[in-house]
């Protein structure tokens, strides 16, 4: 008998939704007025997960009715046995600690969805089910043999290994049935030694700790007729997702498979040993003859999307036929037209959940298939080549746009795009470049890292240590600098501060601090709610100035000091020197004050001049939604992306105005029945412009204007870091204000725009000169 949760999930929703497009009609079809058919507003239910869990995709809860002014009420019931298997994975993947969210959408830019009231409600029972035993594998179920229980660090499994000669074990499968008890044999070979035999590595996620399997696992030395068995069976525990994969890998002709299995391959409660092996994972994958991906078992979507990869996207090219939302050879499949209005849909809906397998967003997998020979991806029994599911992205990327209402349309995150790139994986199988055939196969460190936030892992230092084989910087684990080696017996915060350490010093620049902005608490727009109960960021212990795990890379695209736009110190460099190694989590830099923040107000939009201010806060904050940064921009036009100043670039502007006070803005308000009392005062709509936008413009006591992100505060101070192109904004804490004697350290706020102060002409002490800098002590 087997007990576990199962969950039921209520949602009530009371609400209209409204298209509030200046001088456009609802709906301009009677027949659907009132109805639900062809609704462009809508709730998502979202699972919001602690990290390292694996993500589940949002789901459709509900359509409003077409231009009804009327509220309505809806209610809507999930269970674990719902007739939808798509809902009952939904249900049933729901864990303690997950946070349930119903979101309103909407189609386009500007349009309303009205609320009067969200309740959700969530029951929980206690299952208990009876499993038949031929579906368990566990000791008991192996026919008797000799066989001896060891932790997996015992010294009988795992010898030591020489790591000058780049030791690393294999693991020798033997062939056998799904159902047959898996045996395999662990050797020990130097990864560059003549004698090596051909071998394959496996990609895989580990899956939950908590779930284990046996297997029987031997050890034994490599010969010239093969492999000499020099112990006895043991039982080892593996997780359930690698014991399904070794089931479907293994070949059924007798002949045994050799694998490198990282969880099996390295001792991992050997903590030198991990770092050590660790640092060589980039040599072993090259290595390897060729990467055998495993996702996962299969279910009737997976097949399904195995299908459309393998006779659809073998010859995808990029084209504006598929920019248009149209599928590439079509005919392959049928009627073109039928295809493209009811199975274009359909699609996304596939390649969505086939992309959302927890493979695609581990961390540890980058490198894995960035540094293969070639790459089969595994699901089930099914198989399809590498290229065909990075076509697949392409094209998903490519036809974003669609909106459609009930579909989660979401590709694989951005490095994977940026790993095709460099494998080359841009038109056809018959290209006449090949796979892995690179023409820059590295990447700089720190992009990667970006890069890596979005992705997973069980150990956030991995976020860093699974990306250095493939930086420009960091790939020679013989060249790697002390402070970067993979080393388990630091701390999560003493990773992320070596790293934005090293960088500095080895690029005499601060233009890292600016990567804090990609960091979830930190974005130049804030992102949680006013009643979220999270911690303070600056309030943790992590540095305020490193680089932490949790981000994505797209909130630091838009940044000032990750451009080459600025250059607000001038010529000066950032130097370490003022530093004390010995104290950790400090970051002393020279610089200069500019002044101290006396006011923070919302951007007045419609009240600014076109100058440099003015477009970086186009840059910045994204009023349109037109790039995406703090919204989804799958509705957005391609074309207007990047041309603010286009006509409809600026309807959308119009549009998010009226959303907000139901008229037009006027350049020069002044009339008193267009003032708004506020908590803090009175205000013109066109003072606060896009008051859903946070306050970010500042003044300075002498009267100087600029841009801050959402953590500042007045009181901050606004300084010039030597080696930063951007100022920034530091806030005071005295350690001891009973002392006389007092040291002021600060928290790293961020960057900032100060008008006036961005082309290094008002920096005191340029390259060469010896006026004495402040020092500024960063905590």
């Amino acid at each position: 008998m087997v007990a576990s949760r199962s969950f039921e999930l209520v949602v009530a929703t009371m609400s209209r939704c409204l298209n509030t497009v200046h001088n456009v009609r609802f709906c301009d079809d009677e027949a659907l007025i009132g109805g639900y058919e062809h609704s462009s507003t809508w709730f998502e239910a979202n699972v919001s997960r602690p990290p390292g869990r694996d993500r589940i995709l949002p789901r459709m809860i509900q359509t409003n009715r077409v231009a009804s002014w009327k509220f309505h009420e809806h209610t809507n019931q999930w269970n674990f046995s719902d007739a939808d298997p798509t809902l009952r994975e939904f249900v049933t993947s729901i864990r303690d600690g997950d946070v349930i969210q119903v979101i309103p959408r909407a189609r386009w830019p500007g349009w309303r969805n009205y609320i009067r009231g969200i309740q959700i409600e969530v029951y929980c029972k206690m299952l208990l089910s009876s499993i038949s035993s031929k579906h368990v594998t566990s000791p008991a179920d192996v026919p008797k043999r000799d066989t001896v229980a060891l932790s997996p660090n015992d010294s009988v499994l795992y010898h030591p290994l020489n790591r000058e000669r780049k030791d690393i074990r294999l693991l020798s499968l033997q062939s056998g049935e799904p159902d047959d008890p898996i045996s395999c044999c662990l050797v020990t070979s130097a990864l560059y030694a003549s004698e090596i035999p051909t071998f394959e590595a496996l990609s895989y996620c580990w899956g939950s700790p908590a779930k284990k399997k046996q297997i029987n696992i031997s050890t034994g030395n490599l010969s010239v007729s093969g492999i000499e068995i020099t112990s006895q069976d043991q039982n080892l525990s593996i997780t359930v997702n690698l014991d399904e994969a070794l089931r479907r890998l293994r070949r059924k002709d007798g002949t045994s498979r050799l694998l490198w299995v990282d969880a099996i391959c390295i001792n991992q409660d050997d903590i030198p040993e991990r770092g050590s092996q660790v640092g060589i994972m980039n040599e072993i994958y090259t290595k390897a003859s060729s990467v055998v991906v495993w996702l996962g078992v299969s279910d009737a979507t997976s097949n399904e999307a195995v299908h459309l990869l393998k006779t659809v996207f073998k010859r995808y090219e990029r084209s504006d036929t598929a920019i248009k939302g149209h599928l590439p050879y079509a005919d392959e499949l049928g009627d073109d037209t039928r295809w493209n209005e009811v199975e274009y849909p359909n699609l996304l809906r596939v390649l969505t959940r086939f992309f959302n397998y927890p493979w695609f967003r581990r961390a540890w997998v980058v490198q894995e298939l960035w540094l293969s020979r070639s790459a089969i991806i595994c699901c089930g029994d099914a198989t399809v080549p590498w290229e065909c599911v990075m076509r697949a992205n392409y094209w998903m990327n490519d036809s974003e746009g669609g909106g459609f209402y009930n579909i989660v349309q979401e590709p694989l995150p951005e490095l994977w795009s940026t790993i095709a790139e460099h494998q080359n994986i841009t038109s056809t199988v018959n290209d006449s470049k090949h796979f892995n055939e690179t023409t820059n196969a590295r990447m700089k460190i720190l992009d990667l890292v970006l890069g890596g936030l979005v992705l997973n892992t069980t150990d956030p230092r991995d976020k860093v240590f699974a990306l250095l084989g493939l930086g420009e910087e960091t790939y020679s684990q013989d060249k790697l600098p002390s402070l970067l080696r993979p080393d388990y017996s630091k701390s999560t915060s003493q990773v992320y501060s070596d790293f934005t350490w090293w960088w500095i010093d080895k690029y005499k620049s601060l233009a890292i601090l600016s990567a804090v902005h990609a960091n979830a608490g930190r974005t130049w727009q804030g992102l949680r709610c006013h009643t979220d109960l999270q911690a303070e960021p600056l309030s943790s212990d992590h540095p305020s100035w490193a680089l932490s795990h949790s981000g994505d890379k797209k909130w630091a695209t838009k940044t000032l000091g990750l451009s080459s736009l600025f250059r607000a110190s001038g010529d000066t460099t950032a130097t370490l020197d003022l530093c004390n190694a010995s104290i950790p989590f400090q970051l002393v830099l020279a610089g200069e004050r500019i002044g101290t923040i006396s006011t923070i107000d919302y951007y007045p939009y419609y009240q600014q001049q076109d100058d440099d201010l003015h477009r970086t806060y186009l840059r910045l904050f994204d009023p349109a939604g037109a790039f995406g940064t703090w919204s989804n921009a799958a509705s957005i036009p391609k074309g207007i992306q990047e041309d603010c100043k286009s006509q409809k670039y600026q309807q959308f502007l119009l549009e998010h105005f009226i959303t907000h006070w139901n008229r037009l803005p006027v350049r020069k308000a002044s009339k008193e029945d267009f003032q708004i009392q506020k908590d803090e005062g009175t205000y013109h709509a066109e003072d606060m412009g896009f008051p859903c936008l946070d306050k970010c413009y500042f003044k300075i006591e002498d009267g100087s204007v600029g841009l801050c992100p959402t953590g500042a505060q007045e009181g901050d101070i606004v300084v010039l870091l030597y080696g930063g192109s951007v100022p920034y904004i530091l806030r005071a804490i005295v350690e001891d204000p009973i002392k006389s004697s007092a040291q002021v350290s600060y928290k790293f706020v961020g960057e900032c725009y100060v008008q006036g102060r961005m082309d290094g002409s008002g920096v005191k002490a340029q390259k060469g000169t010896k006026l004495t800098a402040d020092r500024f002590t960063l905590v």
